[in-house]
């Protein structure tokens, strides 16, 4: 009778022993695959706006900076309006040292950028700017996100105005007072609406320097905020394209909300 009590507690012991090995074991385990080695692969962010493309990289498991190349002379001023054309590392392959993510407002013919932008797209030529067709013509139905509608936003502007955009350039050239060379509206070529923010269009000779075409660009984006910031008081910035350059304009760089009631 004691040498079977002596064989259950020793297999008692042997089944013990056995347990705290497999707690053990699974224990190493669970360290070794989720430690901080871990390899993080690189998501598909290649057409994906610039924060949609954040978030998803860190939810992919890489919670550091990444590098961002691109965004104009200005740099990025709110990420929603630049679009991923390139990516580095490629989707798939594993993340050894900061992504790279070259940024640009679209991302050539035929990209996935040019493609998220066309629905967003409304262009307004200069021939539609006079008084008669701000009275006649009811606002394009056809907004971009955040309620960028350009149409509109140009009627207000030839409203306030109170003459087509275009004479602004005769207006400037007789005034003796105007100082700073040929007005911007000598070059308008329309408005288009993009997410989150109003494009002014200006084509110019390709003789100016980047000084002059800046100084020209912050003179277009503080008319147009003059002009139209009380009545569409979510509207934060207008981009000045002209040619292939563009230039930021803040609604908060301008005074423009002082004479809104």
């Amino acid at each position: 009778m004691e040498a079977q009590v002596d064989e259950t507690q020793g297999w008692e012991m042997r089944l013990a022993r056995w347990m705290v090995f497999v707690v053990l074991t699974a224990g190493l385990a669970s360290c070794s695959s989720s430690g901080g080695g871990a390899t993080v692969t690189m998501p598909d962010v290649t057409g994906a706006r610039l924060d949609v493309a954040k978030s998803d990289i860190k939810r992919a498991g890489y919670d550091k900076d990444v590098e961002v190349v691109g965004g104009g002379a200005f740099g990025v001023v709110q990420e929603s309006n630049w679009l991923v054309c390139e990516q580095l590392p490629a989707s798939g392959q594993a993340v050894v040292d900061a992504p790279r993510l070259s940024v640009d407002r679209s991302c050539g013919d035929g990209g996935a950028g040019d493609e998220a932008a066309k629905p967003t797209d409304t262009t307004v030529s200069r021939d539609e700017t006079t008084k008669e067709s701000v009275a006649q013509e009811a606002p394009d139905p056809t907004v971009a996100p955040a309620g960028i509608d350009a149409q509109a936003m140009e009627q207000a502007f030839v409203r306030a105005l109170d003459r087509p955009i275009e004479n602004m350039c005769s207006f400037a050239a007789n005034d003796p007072t105007w100082t700073n060379g040929p007005h911007w509206a000598c070059y308008y070529d329309g408005v288009e609406a993009k997410p989150g923010y109003l494009q002014v269009n200006l084509t110019t000779p390709g003789d100016y320097t980047s000084e002059e075409l800046e100084k020209m660009g912050n003179d277009t984006g503080r008319h147009w905020f003059n002009f139209i910031a009380c009545d569409f008081p979510d509207l934060d910035m207008i981009v000045v394209k002209i040619n292939s350059f563009d230039h930021n304009v803040s609604r908060s760089s301008t005074s423009a909300d002082l004479t809104c009631n």
